[in-house]
């Protein structure tokens, strides 16, 4: 379990780059209030959570029914 979070995490920075994507956010909410920047990181972050679930649920579903393991 452990290594495939450890696996997930090298994945997820690798081809999305978070780090990368934090002067883009801080432009696209500048001059805003503190609220607001609050609210759209966590919109921002529920729509990739719910992004990654559904590929997940995908990935598993295709898996099952080509018989993958």
């Amino acid at each position: 379990m452990i290594e495939q979070l450890f696996k997930f995490f090298v994945v997820f920075f690798v081809v999305v780059e978070p780090i990368s994507l934090i002067p883009l956010f801080a432009g696209l909410t500048e001059g805003a209030s503190p609220n607001y920047q609050k609210s759209m990181a966590f919109k921002s972050s529920a729509i990739a959570l719910g992004i990654c679930s559904c590929s997940r649920s995908r990935a598993r579903n295709f898996s099952t029914s080509w018989e993958l393991r």
